[in-house]
């Protein structure tokens, strides 16, 4: 009776640890599945880049030209910031994109809208639909928020960026990927419409021959 009584013990304590492990796979899985929903292969749209923004081949790299090329103008290109707008919007759900900013040293980066003005000089602010942050020439990061600006303090200059938008939710939020680490968030926000990527060069930094780069994000389960 009790070898019995153990046997039924061992049965019960492995039916346990199985159904247990079972429980905790199917949660990764339906985790990680969710995070990889995530990830956004972004490229660079070439009928709003300002002329003088040179587009590699696979139109994920962003650079500048010394002169003004002959492209057709339209209402969606930018003809004074030297910027370019991602070639994907968003309406709905969760998105994460990253990019390369080594070796830059002034640059704008963020999401706008469809409807966002394009032309002339832009004040960058949510209220013009302009979500972004800046790494201005003095090395600091800063917000772009309504009527001020909000410094990120920073122990190191980031080299790839991560940005996640939550449309729902209202928020854009911005990542140090490197070091995993949070930078800052634009909360309570109301999009309408599609929302896309966007990176502007400064003027100051238009020369430098460092590309951005739009990159394949790795792992987010990192991301909160």
């Amino acid at each position: 009776h009790e070898s019995l009584f153990l046997f039924s013990f061992s049965l019960h304590f492995c039916l346990k640890l199985i159904k247990l492990h079972r429980c905790h796979e199917k949660k990764y899985t339906t985790t990680h599945a969710a995070y990889n929903s995530l990830l956004s292969k972004m490229t660079f749209d070439p009928d709003t880049a300002h002329p003088r923004i040179v587009l590699s081949d696979d139109e994920t790299e962003m650079s500048t030209a010394d002169f003004i090329q002959d492209v057709p103008n339209n209402p969606r290109r930018f003809d004074v910031i030297l910027g370019a707008l991602g070639a994907t919007g968003f309406s709905s759900g969760k998105h994460y994109w990253e990019v390369s900013v080594a070796g830059k040293t002034c640059y704008h980066l963020g999401m706008t809208s469809e409807s966002s003005r394009r032309k002339g000089s832009i004040p960058f602010s949510p209220n013009n639909d302009y979500w972004t942050i800046v790494l201005d020439k003095q090395g600091q990061y800063r917000a772009i928020e309504q009527r001020r600006t909000v410094p990120i303090p920073t122990e190191i200059q980031p080299v790839t960026l991560g940005i996640l938008l939550d449309y729902k939710k209202g928020t854009i939020s911005f990542y140090d990927s490197g070091s995993r680490t949070h930078m800052y968030s634009f909360v309570g926000q109301h999009f309408t419409g599609k929302i896309y990527p966007f990176v502007n060069f400064c003027v100051e930094d238009g020369s430098a021959p460092n590309p951005v780069v739009l990159i394949t994000p790795g792992a987010t389960d990192w991301i909160k």
